[in-house]
């Protein structure tokens, strides 16, 4: 059973291995592209909805909104739409 860490470990991670980007796919493990190379952080694969979680997660950080009901909404019905990666 995986072990999946916060959005912001990940962040960490990446950016203290000097990379540039963290993807988060479904069915992949979260990785930091570091050098243009992609460098997983995790031995497993993220599912379908630990990296909507994690995706849904870091655009909550990002809004800090008062209206996080009304967030809510328009995110999962934007979420449904896009495929399951986060190139940050």
């Amino acid at each position: 059973m995986s072990q999946v860490r916060e959005i912001t470990d990940y962040l960490r991670q990446t950016v203290e291995q000097g990379g540039s980007d963290l993807h988060l796919t479904a069915h992949a493990p979260p990785a930091a592209r570091v050098n243009g190379a992609l460098i997983p952080l995790e031995e497993f694969s993220l599912s379908p909805d630990e990296c909507k979680e994690l995706r849904l997660t870091y655009v909550r950080v990002l809004y800090q909104a008062k209206q996080y009901d009304e967030f809510e909404t328009v995110a999962a019905a934007v979420l449904e739409l896009l495929p399951c990666q986060l190139d940050i």
